[in-house]
């Protein structure tokens, strides 16, 4: 296979790749909890682009249909409940020609925030490595963007190879679903060795989004994202667009 031949393919899977992908914002905090989400929409262009935003709840309902459009380089910055109708969605899909971006913001401190782009990337494998949970909450966001209810496992593993610990995470999670859980609750002392791995396996392609921090109302409240790799890619099958 000649260099050219061999940048043609690449190009046109990497182009195969872009088209099949969802663009998700994934998790959208509740109205009146311990974030405030604000929702900032740009147009890099020079042109005036039109989008839309197609909301779910958490058992993967589709909520109306949030459209607009911006200006050419023009930057909106957007209360979540101002931008959908109630009920707020739980996640939201984006589409045209615009970025998507999430900022939590907590009420408690003006120094604490954390802006969150839209995600494309999927899979059905994720790894983290063993670290020390002391003190601190990790909230694992999942959603089901295969074309069956998902289940989702948690496996604990030793470097050796040796199976700690195996959980199920999530049961029969809807078409469009999400759901939320603390990863705490699942892992036992050994997951604050440095010496195991925790792989987070699902039976359809999920998005993934995981967070690690403190309670905002704390003095030392933090909040920041943990970036898992994905160990086997999957693209989405669900079509949240033709429902």
């Amino acid at each position: 296979m000649n260099r050219t031949i061999a940048l043609c393919m690449f190009f046109v899977g990497f182009g195969v790749l872009a088209q099949d992908s969802l663009r998700l914002l994934p998790h959208v905090p509740p109205p009146r909890t311990l974030f405030d989400a604000w929702v900032y929409l740009g147009n890099q262009t020079a042109n005036p682009q039109a989008f839309e935003l197609l909301g779910f709840r958490t058992d993967g309902t589709q909520l109306p249909l949030a459209s607009g459009e911006l200006a050419p380089g023009e930057v909106r910055r957007l209360k979540s409940t101002d931008l959908f109708e109630d009920p707020a969605p739980s996640h939201f899909f984006v589409r045209g020609e615009i970025d998507a971006t999430l900022e939590y913001r907590s009420p408690f401190s003006e120094q604490l925030s954390l802006f969150l782009p839209e995600q494309t990337l999927t899979g059905d494998q994720f790894r983290l490595y063993c670290q020390s949970w002391d003190d601190v909450f990790v909230g694992v966001v999942v959603v089901n963007l295969g074309n069956n209810p998902a289940t989702m496992m948690l496996h604990q593993t030793h470097f050796s190879g040796e199976v700690q610990k195996t959980e199920i995470l999530v049961e029969n999670l809807p078409v469009l679903g999400k759901a939320v859980f603390t990863l705490g609750d699942f892992l036992d002392e050994a997951a604050s060795s440095l010496s195991c791995s925790l792989t987070l396996e699902s039976d359809q392609p999920v998005m993934l989004q995981i967070f690690k921090g403190n309670v905002p109302v704390r003095d030392d409240g933090s909040l920041e994202v943990l970036i898992p790799a994905i160990t086997r890619i999957s693209l989405p099958t669900a079509t949240p667009w033709d429902n």
